[in-house]
């Protein structure tokens, strides 16, 4: 059973704790710049920025000792949502302060994890899932004037490159339109061509049927005229043996 609850603690605290990362949340770089630091450590160095920028003369050291009375709770709640009513009393008992800043946490919807008595005796565990799921809902690092001022000049820069890359955009899309239009043009064009050289191909095809039934009408012709050559030849011969025979004929 103790196996069972270990290893589903391990589940909770990586599901939690897997989200308090510098890479996840690149506003805290302004807390440290070590990438490799601990959740615990990036919970406690973002727990002391926010007592400070509060005016709060408090830092913690640890999130169980130091918050057990729910003042620095209470103070930095109050700083992420300055819409919570300030419950600190002075003359309430811890354990009263505890349950008054949970219906503060409630309110955020960060109430998980930890009862008043948690608070108060100062759970290691449930404390550290409890800040660190506030943690997880209201990171909340603002920016200094400077480094509003300095995203505001990279704003309008990138506005502008924005609004030169629309430009040049609007420009190319023209030029498209325009290839398009030529393009259409030379398209029409070459359909036109391949029309007409349709039209020759058959031009081309009927002369070479009329240049065929040509040469084979020519052709009978010749074969005609060879015939008759042939047969005048044969008659001139059988004249001229005719007319030896007559001439022979009168000399006897």
């Amino acid at each position: 059973e103790y196996l069972v609850f270990a290893l589903i603690w391990q589940i909770i605290k990586q599901g939690i704790l897997g989200k308090v990362k510098i890479e996840k949340h690149p506003e805290l770089q302004k807390l440290t710049n070590d990438k490799d630091i601990p959740p615990e450590d990036i919970l406690l160095k973002w727990l002391n920025y926010h007592l400070k920028s509060c005016d709060n003369q408090i830092q913690v050291n640890n999130l169980t000792f130091d918050l057990k009375d729910s003042k620095i709770l209470i103070t930095l709640l109050k700083q992420l949502d300055n819409s919570l009513i300030d419950y600190v009393i002075e003359d309430e008992d811890d354990l009263k302060r505890a349950e008054k800043m949970l219906e503060m946490a409630d309110k955020i919807g960060c109430r998980s994890f930890v009862t008043a008595t948690d608070v108060v005796e100062g759970n290691e565990k449930l404390m550290l899932m409890f800040i660190a799921n506030i943690f997880n809902k209201m990171t909340s690092v603002p920016m200094s004037e400077i480094e509003l001022k300095l995203q505001e000049t990279t704003i309008k820069q990138l506005q502008g490159t924005v609004e030169l890359k629309d430009i040049e955009l609007l420009t190319l899309q023209d030029q498209i339109n325009s290839s398009n239009s030529e393009i259409n043009v030379l398209n029409a064009k070459v359909k036109k061509l391949q029309q007409e050289n349709q039209l020759l191909q058959e031009c081309i095809e009927d002369q070479r049927k009329t240049n065929k039934s040509l040469s084979e009408r020519l052709f009978c012709k010749t074969a005609a005229m060879d015939s008759l050559q042939e047969k005048y030849e044969n008659v001139c011969k059988e004249y001229d043996d005719f007319k030896t025979k007559q001439e022979d004929s009168q000399v006897e």
